[in-house]
């Protein structure tokens, strides 16, 4: 049948999700609604979902046998502007020149201009094109021919270009050798490469004795061999050079751990050439900086680009020379953490003009310090892999205009596409690999048919029947307006508990933080063969003292930004990252981390149970050993693992307890103690009421009550986030035995627990907090203390309404059963969708509603298997008895001034009401979230800096409570608006 579609217009929803789809049947029509999060989405975006949504439909109608990976998302007009649109970049260009002949012909043009200077000495463009000419006339006397290969190995200087240029000149195609490169790399090159000449200086001719054997060696310092021979141009057409000879093959590091040579031909190099020199003027590359490394291809722009525009090359034996002597140049090709090196040392020079940046990702605030303290007028973004010619993508950015942190578009006849695993175009704003095609695609590898034919494949989307387009391993999306945002290697790419992980983007996350000057991330693999993320850094900025806690400070930062499984477990500080002879990240040199976690202070088990806990972590987590005071998760830990170590305690020690227990006691010490309380309820230290989350640090101890489930780990973030420093405990809801058999009040829960806060700090000032109905209990605690005479330094209410009696009938939904309530706090808490359990609720019968709560809460791990039953019955009487208590409560006026914490999603009337009961006045902090996701990120981080801020506020007079006149923390910038539109 015909597929319609008709848009159907609706008011404004809350959803649970960042996006959610609804289908359902109407008048015998399907209809969607395509709900999302504003903050996340911009709505051409969900606009665009649609749109595919439908075409898969209509593709599905078309052909329902095709295969659900193939069915074809994208419109016709949208495919050509993925495909031809934004790659429509086609540009002439000299194609039947080579890369020396666009030099002579400057040549001709300014003879007498200085084309190259070195430590004061300068040639002129007649001066050096004789020289290279004389030897590149002694190169073919030698024998050199079109796709030869010649090897060269000298130092920056006037000898390094002439010899370059000699090697193009003469047919033959230059093969970089760094002097400094390890013996063992310069032989390999050698034997992969076959040259049949070697082009060196003298003093450099020891690297190779022993190597390349049967390699005749010219010292390009020994002119007088060749001073005899012409000064004119040698002529091509004798010898059969064309544009498709190669130019230079370039080694690049490859992935068995052999370096691979990239053969470029001079038709790719011209193509390359000639867009720089149509892209940037003619002051900008006046005097361009060549301090790169010939092995690296940034140096292709430094030495050509200059010396075919009449420009001067300005050689440097490094960049960070410029701080040490007086160069004028124009303009810096170089990577950015070169530049981030030169930046230190001050040593732009003020005549910089332009700086190209290229190799790394850029960052922002690299850029922006380019701007504040040079003179460049314009910084430029490039990306490109050898394979593609140097160059494939770039942008510019010009001060005083706003920064684009992609990489921009197409270089001239460059073509990228970003496809899917079946090379088919993804749409805008999704993830795939980026594949580059047009006139800079390289020959392949050199001696490597088998990974020439895998990286470099037929471009099916051109009419060329030898068109390839190289696979670059990179990954990328389109953004709406034809830029493309690099998002790192495809081949960093790992699972962690079956998730896709892409380290890129922790890096990227990493290096966003203040102490991380520079960022890498592992898999690696332990002897059982379970992957588990390491993060290596180096520090910036900070102390010795504050070196320690570096680590911590990171996890808390990613905890922030990305999902738990995304959060490395180890954390390794370096002194620096270990580099390639490129340049390049060395990840095989990044050290165990397991050797830098040993060096951290161990202790061991100090008797029989905590023995036998350490076992079993290291078991469960699989590490040779465990001490008493590390934390769970912050050594591999995570929640699938816990489920493991939980259910190996209850066996080992015959005791039931929830998964909960773990984030209360996340260490084998406070574990031990735990169970200990369980086997000795009697011990006058333990406490079934009191729960020390984190008891450590010398401040006073901060207490936060329970929620209406009578449950604390809901305050285990918060914990982490208030730091070591700060000793945190929970009160959560007594057994039946503590408590009356008529019931239980508010008031009576109150003196309860101000009992029991005493055993750890018998006075005051006091810190109270508490979430939800926990807020109404410390309320009552404070008015009770302060009633007998105690100051209650602090008191904060997290999003708590006042008890439903005293809200409009709306808001108190007295007709939902008690179980129901139940149920749909519960799946909050433990993350699963309470929409769909309500609705599976009301579905169900009656006598199946008890099972299928119970069922949820035991595959949640909040409930034992075997004792699920009467967990989940004393779990629902807490919840019952707390929240009968709640209902009752009777709110008295008081002068204690309060902080109130409400979740940007919760009416604001819920909480202004409490105007009139603050006597003290109320200060009103909006955290982003529900009122269950308030205490987790990002919302908990603004809860607990702002809870510090009040308390350093106060600490100089310790007896003094936070005042209402004390200014709030102002939050505008962390406020998150969850408005949501349909």
């Amino acid at each position: 049948k015909q597929l319609e579609v008709n848009p159907v217009v609706g008011g404004e929803l809350r959803v649970r999700f960042d996006v959610e789809v609804h289908a359902f049947e109407s008048e015998g029509r399907i209809l969607v609604n395509w709900l999302y999060n504003r903050d996340l989405f911009e709505r051409w975006r969900i606009e665009q979902m649609a749109r595919h949504y439908v075409q898969m439909l209509d593709a599905v109608v078309r052909d329902p046998g095709c295969a659900a990976g193939r069915v074809e998302m994208l419109s016709a007009p949208e495919r050509h502007q993925l495909l031809y649109g934004w790659n429509d970049t086609g540009a002439a260009f000299p194609r039947d020149k080579c890369v020396h002949e666009l030099f002579e012909e400057q040549v001709a043009r300014t003879p007498d201009a200085i084309a190259v200077v070195f430590e004061g000495e300068e040639l002129s463009y007649a001066q050096l094109n004789a020289r290279a000419n004389r030897l590149a006339h002694y190169l073919r006397e030698l024998g050199v021919r079109p796709d030869d290969r010649v090897a060269i190995c000298a130092e920056r200087g006037f000898a390094m270009l002439v010899g370059l240029l000699a090697i193009l000149k003469a047919g033959g195609a230059y093969v970089p050798l760094d002097p400094a490169y390890p013996e063992e790399r310069l032989q390999y090159m050698l034997e992969d490469s076959a040259p049949i000449l070697l082009l060196t200086q003298r003093h450099l001719e020891d690297r190779f004795s022993g190597i390349g054997d049967g390699v005749p060696v010219l010292d390009l310092n020994g002119t007088a061999a060749w001073q005899s021979f012409p000064e004119s141009n040698p002529e091509h057409t004798s010898i059969g050079l064309t544009p498709k000879h190669l130019a230079y093959v370039i080694y690049t590091s490859g992935s068995t751990g052999s370096p691979k040579g990239v053969a470029i031909e001079h038709r790719n190099a011209v193509n390359f050439v000639y867009w720089a020199q149509m892209s940037f003027s003619g002051d900008a590359l006046e005097s361009t900086l060549f301090s790169t490394s010939l092995n690296f291809d940034l140096a292709v722009y430094e030495c050509f680009v200059p010396i075919t525009v009449g420009a001067k090359v300005c050689i440097v034996p490094n960049a960070l020379d410029l701080a040490r002597r007086q160069v004028d140049v124009t303009l810096i090709n170089t990577v950015p953490s070169a530049m981030k090196a030169l930046l230190e040392v001050d040593g732009v020079p003020k005549t910089v003009r332009v700086i190209n940046l290229a190799g790394e990702p850029l960052k922002r605030t690299l850029v922006e310090r380019i701007f504040a303290t040079t003179e460049a007028s314009a910084v430029c973004n490039l990306y490109g892999p050898s394979e593609t010619t140097t160059y494939s993508t770039w942008v510019p950015m010009k001060r005083g205009e706003s920064l684009a942190m992609h990489i921009g578009r197409p270089i001239a006849n460059t073509r990228v596409y970003i496809l899917d695993g079946h090379r088919e175009p993804v749409p805008v704003g999704v993830i795939g690999e980026l594949y580059i095609g047009g006139a800079g695609v390289a020959r392949g590898y050199l001696n490597r048919p088998e990974l020439t034919a895998e990286r470099f494949v037929a471009d099916p989307f051109v009419g060329e029947s030898e068109a390839r387009m190289y696979r670059t391993g990179d990954l990328g999306r389109w953004l709406a307006d034809g830029n493309i945002e690099f998002l790192g290697r495809n081949d960093f790419q790992v699972k962690i508990r079956g998730f896709r992980i892409e380290l890129g983007e922790i890096e990227a996350r990493l290096a966003e933080h203040p102490a991380v000057r520079e960022a890498v991330v592992l898999a690696r693999e332990d002897a059982a063969g379970e992957k588990r993320l390491v993060a290596y850094y180096t520090a910036s900025g900070i102390g010795e003292a504050e070196a320690a806690s570096v680590g911590e400070q990171l996890r808390a930062h990613l905890s922030a930004v990305v999902p738990d499984y995304m959060v490395p477990t180890a954390y390794v500080q370096l002194e620096r990252i270990p580099l390639t002879p490129n340049g390049k990240i060395d990840r095989k040199s990044l050290p165990e981390p397991d050797k830098d976690i040993r060096e951290q202070e161990y202790v061991g088990p100090r008797n029989a149970t905590e023995e036998t806990l350490c076992r079993l972590w290291q078991e469960v987590l699989r590490r040779e050993r465990v001490g008493i005071y590390e934390n769970f998760f912050n050594i591999g830990g995570h929640s699938l693992l816990a489920v493991q170590v939980i259910s190996r305690i209850r066996q080992a020690f015959t005791v039931e307890m929830p998964l909960s227990v773990l984030f209360a006691a996340p260490t084998v010490a406070r574990m031990a103690e735990y169970i200990a309380a369980v086997n000795e309820p009697d011990r006058s230290q333990s406490s079934p009421v009191l729960v020390s989350i984190q008891p450590q640090g010398s401040r006073a101890p901060f207490f936060c009550v329970h929620a209406v489930g009578g449950q604390v780990i809901s305050y285990a973030e918060l914990s982490q986030e208030m730091g070591l420093e700060q000793p945190f405990y929970g009160l959560q809801s007594p057994p039946a035995n503590y408590l009356p058999e008529s019931g239980v009040s508010i008031e009576q829960l109150a003196t309860l627990y101000n009992q029991e806060i005493r055993r750890v700090q018998p006075r005051g000032p006091y810190l109270l907090s508490g979430w939800s109905m926990g807020g109404l209990v410390a309320w009552e605690m404070a008015q009770q203390l302060i009633k007998e005479g105690e100051i209650v330094r602090l008191l904060a209410l997290i999003d708590t309404a006042p008890p439903p009696r005293y809200l409009e009938s709306e808001d108190r939904a007295d007709e939902i059963s008690m179980l129901a309530r139940f149920a749909m706090d519960m799946s909050r808490l433990v993350g699963r969708d309470p929409g769909l359990l309500a609705e599976q609720f009301l579905q169900a019968a009656e006598q199946d509603q008890w099972k299928m709560v119970q069922e949820t809460l035991t595959s949640s791990g909040v409930l034992a298997p075997k004792t699920a039953h009467a967990e989940m019955t004393a779990l629902l009487e807490i919840y019952t008895r707390n929240f009968r208590a709640m209902n009752h409560y009777s709110i008295q006026t008081s002068e204690q001034a309060v902080i109130y914490f409400r979740a940007s999603e919760t009416p604001e009337h819920f909480s202004r009401v409490w105007t009139k009961w603050s006597g003290g006045g109320i200060q009103f902090h909006s955290v982003p979230g529900d009122h269950f996701t308030m205490l987790r990120q990002p919302g908990v981080r603004i809860i607990a800096e702002t809870l510090q801020r009040y308390l350093s506020m106060s600490s100089n007079n310790k007896s003094r409570a936070v005042s209402a006149e004390m200014s709030p923390v102002s939050w505008q910038g962390s406020k998150v608006n969850t408005q949501r539109e349909k």
